[in-house]
């Protein structure tokens, strides 16, 4: 019991030290990319570039590309009512003390939801467009995403962990399932 009592003073000295770390001409990027409409925005982009790389399966690996975020938040949100950890701006004793521009929102802080949904697009669209460029570029936005979460006092760096390691088995099981599904009835055709 005390390791655990250690790893989450850890993750709360590495929260205030990341945290700490801000600048005013970050917060809009930060917000930016935090913000649901941008979210919205690359999800859009990853499906349409979906169905016009592949004309015969474009629409099929879309609909398990939602299918996988739509799970993914599923399980999340249960996650997230069973362990109920209250986000860093919910800490009385912190007001003041962390840099939030953003002070109340009613979820729970385990895991990150944002972390964990785009690493779900991370994986299983560069799984599907097996291109190093993108990939490069989509883990980092993923990761910039993910950061911003600490950035804007929303989350722990142990949520974002668990966020990308969840979310990016989420969407590497769903594009498995995607083949099996494009396999079978590669066959059957």
């Amino acid at each position: 019991m005390e390791m655990i009592y250690k790893i989450f003073d850890w993750d709360k000295n590495f929260f205030l030290f990341l945290n700490g770390r801000h600048h005013p001409w970050l917060d809009y990027i930060m917000l930016g990319l935090s913000s649901y409409l941008s979210l919205a925005i690359v999800c859009t982009l990853v499906v349409g570039f979906m169905i016009y790389k592949d004309r015969r399966w474009g629409f099929s690996v879309s609909l398990f590309f939602l299918l996988s975020i739509g799970f993914n938040a599923l399980i999340n949100n249960m996650v997230k009512w069973i362990v109920a950890r209250p986000r860093p701006i919910h800490i009385e004793s912190w007001q003041g003390i962390i840099y939030a521009i953003e002070h109340y929102e009613s979820s729970y802080s385990f895991y990150s939801g944002h972390s964990s949904f785009v690493f779900c697009i991370a994986a299983f669209s560069s799984l599907f467009f097996r291109n190093k460029v993108y990939g490069v570029v989509i883990l980092l936005w993923a990761l910039a995403v993910s950061y911003s979460r600490i950035y804007l006092g929303k989350h722990y760096p142990i949520d974002i962990a668990c966020g990308i390691v969840c979310g990016a088995l989420v969407g590497i099981c769903c594009y498995r399932l995607f083949e099996y599904y494009r396999k079978r009835k590669s066959n059957i055709l």
